[in-house]
């Protein structure tokens, strides 16, 4: 397996100094969605979303709770 290169504009660090960037490499996945794992994979994403909830302090998707 070849590695592959990410590169990172030193300008985010600038405006996002805290952040972290985390990277997965996955081989052999198929990551498409089927009769017969659509369900689960619903609930998968259902749970996740509320999971995160205690990392988020606004809700990115609803406007006008964004600050600048």
């Amino acid at each position: 397996m070849t590695m592959k290169q990410v590169v990172i504009d030193k300008s985010f660090w600038t405006t996002f100094p805290d952040a972290q960037i985390n990277l997965m490499w996955i081989s052999d996945f198929d990551n498409h969605d089927t009769d017969e794992n659509k369900v689960e994979r619903q609930q998968l994403l259902h749970d996740a979303t509320v999971a995160s909830e205690q990392f988020t302090k606004v809700d990115p998707f609803v406007k006008g709770t964004r600050k600048m």
